[in-house]
């Protein structure tokens, strides 16, 4: 485990406000046996419904990812929140440093003040599937836009997977046991120019998962995990640590739904 990954770990579980008045959320802390309430609290009400897949395209796909590359409908049975770039979203929430909306895209850059630029889904999710897919420059020793986490934080539970430019390295963390957290899965990775990702991460009850597509090269990873921690409705998360104006870190989609079966197949 990399010192960055662990700082970005404490540092962004320590900035989640405390969710317990979320309505229909588990009030249960800490647990081993517990499941994650079935509602979803404060969803965003959308317009997409279930889509119609007609053949599915995630058939007998695992990992998902290299299968359709990119977010998909055919991941979702339903979409629960889908924000537009066009401006700063109304259901989003900036939690520190400079995050705005630029060319239908959120754009993540250093403020002097923050070492980490942070913005997260306004409402909370139980049992859902998280896909995002963003643009961060390439790693190596001395570049400043280094490190991005996605995934679902509650006031002191979640999952988060770590991008980590600078160390080379992708880590998949439940922020169970905080400030110490547990390691879910691993992989060593480099790239060096900037690179197109695309990222799912899951989280229901005591099941968690993680996929990793880089679109430059269709090297992808899988990190399936066993969640422990807090079972309360967690927030789509997104952090930059350290990101330059000239090297932002950039979200070009984000959709949270509830899993089609073919997807939940594989992640289960």
């Amino acid at each position: 485990m990399t010192r960055g990954a662990w700082l970005a770990l404490i540092g962004l579980a320590a900035c989640l406000p405390d969710t317990s008045d979320f309505g229909g959320g588990s009030d249960a802390g800490p647990t081993n046996d517990g499941a994650v309430d079935a509602s979803v609290d404060a969803r965003v009400d959308t317009d997409s419904g279930e889509p119609d897949l007609g053949d599915d395209p995630l058939a007998g796909c695992d990992p998902l990812l290299p299968c359709i590359r990119s977010c998909d409908e055919a991941l979702f049975e339903s979409l629960l929140w889908q924000p537009s770039f066009d401006a700063f979203p109304d259901d989003m929430t900036l939690v520190s440093g400079t995050v705005f909306a630029d060319s239908d895209s959120l754009v993540f850059e250093r403020d002097e003040m923050d070492t980490f630029s942070t913005a997260r889904s306004s409402a909370g999710f139980s049992d859902a599937l998280l896909c995002t897919r963003f643009r961060m420059p390439g790693g190596g020793e001395g570049v400043s836009a280094n490190l991005f986490a996605v995934g679902f934080l509650t006031g002191s539970g979640g999952v988060e997977l770590f991008l980590d430019g600078r160390e080379e390295e992708l880590h998949f963390l439940s922020a169970e046991v905080l400030p110490d957290g547990v390691l879910l899965g691993t992989a060593p990775y480099a790239w060096e120019a900037a690179h197109e990702f695309v990222v799912l991460i899951y989280l229901s009850g005591t099941t968690t998962y993680a996929e990793v597509l880089d679109l430059a090269t269709s090297e992808s990873f899988a990190f399936p995990g066993t969640y422990r921690g807090e079972m309360r409705p967690g927030f789509a998360w997104f952090s930059a640590g350290e990101p330059k104006v000239l090297e932002p870190i950039v979200v070009l989609e984000a959709k949270v739904g509830r899993p089609s079966a073919s997807a939940l197949a594989a992640m289960e």
